[in-house]
């Protein structure tokens, strides 16, 4: 059965090499990975790419190898690696005279060191690659290139919030496609009508975007899924969203999210994310907004990481290059003022973000020491019996409403609280329930995860509306919100109070505070205290350290 596979394997390798020396079949294999497989399994799109410039003959292939791996980590927000392969191509590219592809590659190289905000690169592979432009022979090939320049001025109008410049290159770009090769025509068309529908969007055109949208989606019809159909979705949702049609936004965004769900192009992720987060909050689908963030963050994560990634290795390079140049006697001023001007903003940037850690941090303390200044100063009055009942004490009861919420305060409070009614409460009775809630603060029966509006109500004596109530007018939160902040305030004062708790996982700390999931925890506790668990901890050891605490 091995020598079995290993023959296999040889036969494989043998047939690649063949089919790569095939023009025919190499197009066909540079196609299907770029449109199909890159999007279902991205490490096989990896390999075959590496597989095509190991096995490939003659520089121009090699260069659309590289560049194939330079677009597929590219899509997935790896700039270190794409850049790393478009430097390589160029440099192969440059011994040649394809024109076509000098040109084509410093486009790309362009528009990544655009999307870096490193505009002075982008700058110089933009003129490089209009130069090179001029002297390709193929009317095609020269039409298309002159078409991808004329799209990357569209997208730095774009970011630029020039809409009708937008639009105006567009259709400039559109009108060189039209003269080139047909081979791309339906993706390169479909793009194009997907950003003069995000242009017509931004000048609130909206019947003009759903116009553009949807002939981009008939370019799509016949291609593979592929991220410039999750654009196009993503944009269609939005413009729903601002005629207030629901319904249909929810489809094309479902649409739209399943597409970024699927793929490994982590800028569509964001994007489509964002959009998401403004159709929950619109809906107050809370759960919804929830999940989009933390995806979000994800996708935003793995972006910069890679970016940081890379902009320290070009730190590093432009170091190596600088001691280099002294040893020959010459160097470039302007390359090292850049870097000690970036190394510098990005301290100064780590040194405002712990500021404001640190300043969210002594808040925190400051409102807890307050609070509990306040609850000396204050003597409820007895409360029954029932309600001082430990958790374990506590029966099962069915929860009424979700357990936690992002927020104090956002989307509806459970019960009785869902009619939004101002119910009058006689002055004795709202007395009584504050003096129980007050009562109910200084336990920890909050932590529980069975606590509920009705269970509350029903052990203090009172009914969901008048508790509900109690707690919107006295507390300034939902009962959900309510809750929340009673586990968090806990939790930072066993925290502050006994350091075996600064010891203990994340996870951990989440179950004693009552919540379902480490995740949970970590959103509701930032959200109230503007910091992570974490950063709080530390920032808890280092005050212990100096002596403060």
């Amino acid at each position: 059965m091995k020598i079995f596979f290993i023959l296999v394997s040889l036969l494989t390798i043998l047939c690649s090499r063949a089919l790569a020396q095939d023009p025919e079949v190499f197009e066909q294999i540079y196609l299907k990975t770029y449109l199909e497989t890159s999007h279902t399994d991205f490490n096989k799109a990896l390999k075959t790419a590496d597989s095509l410039f190991e096995h490939v003959e003659g520089a121009t292939f090699k260069v659309r190898s590289l560049m194939l791996s330079a677009t597929l980590y590219q899509q997935t927000g790896d700039l270190s690696n794409a850049v790393v392969f478009a430097e390589k191509a160029q440099k192969l590219a440059r011994q040649t005279d394809d024109y076509n592809w000098q040109a084509r590659v410093a486009g790309f190289l362009a528009s990544q060191y655009r999307g870096l905000r490193l505009y002075q690169k982008s700058n110089k592979y933009s003129l490089e690659a209009m130069d090179v432009a001029r002297k390709i022979s193929n009317p095609e090939r020269a039409n298309s290139t002159i078409g991808f320049m004329y799209q990357e001025q569209a997208f730095c109008a774009f970011e630029e919030k020039k809409y009708r410049k937008t639009i105006a290159d567009v259709n400039n770009a559109q009108n060189y496609f039209n003269n080139a090769s047909k081979k791309d025509i339906d993706l390169l068309t479909a793009n194009n009508e997907q950003l003069i529908g995000d242009a017509y969007a931004g000048l609130k055109l909206y019947d003009s975007a759903l116009l553009h949208y949807n002939k981009g989606l008939k370019h799509l019809e016949k291609l593979p899924e592929n991220y410039v159909g999750g654009l196009i979705m993503k944009g269609m949702s939005e413009v729903y969203m601002e005629l207030e049609d629901m319904q249909a936004a929810r489809q094309w965004l479902d649409s739209a999210q399943g597409i970024a769900d699927r793929s490994h192009y982590q800028q569509l992720k964001l994007v489509v994310y964002e959009t998401v987060k403004k159709y929950a909050a619109m809906v107050a689908d809370i759960e919804q907004l929830s999940q989009a963030q933390k995806m979000q963050d994800t996708a935003r994560t793995t972006m910069t990481i890679r970016s940081d990634s890379f902009l320290d290795r070009t730190f590093s390079d432009l170091e190596k290059n600088y001691l280099n140049e002294v040893k020959q006697g010459s160097y470039k001023n302007v390359f090292i003022l850049a870097a000690l001007v970036l190394i510098a903003g990005s301290v100064i940037f780590i040194i405002i973000t712990r500021r404001q850690q640190k300043a969210r941090f002594e808040a925190v303390l400051t409102r807890m020491n307050e609070r509990e200044e306040q609850r000396k100063l204050q003597e409820p009055a007895a409360l029954p019996a029932e309600v001082s009942a430990s958790p374990e004490q506590l029966p099962e009861v069915p929860i009424s409403v979700p357990e936690e919420v992002l927020a104090p305060g956002i989307g509806l409070a459970s019960g009785g609280e869902q009619s939004r009614e101002l119910t009058a409460i006689p002055e004795e009775t709202m007395r009584k329930i504050l003096n129980h809630l007050q009562e109910f603060e200084a336990g920890t029966l909050f932590t529980n995860r069975n606590i509920s509006l009705s269970y509350l109500a029903g052990h203090i004596n009172t009914n969901t509306k008048y508790l509900s109530r109690a707690i919107n007018l006295h507390k300034q939160k939902d009962f959900n919100g309510y809750i929340n902040e009673l586990r968090i305030n806990y939790i930072i004062e066993c925290l502050r109070k006994d350091a075996v708790w600064r010891k203990y996982k994340i996870s951990t700390l989440a179950d004693e505070a009552g919540f379902s999931s480490h995740s949970k925890f970590a959103a509701i506790f930032k959200s109230v205290t503007g910091i992570s668990p974490s950063v709080f901890i530390q920032y808890l050891e280092e005050e212990s350290l100096s002596g403060k605490e």
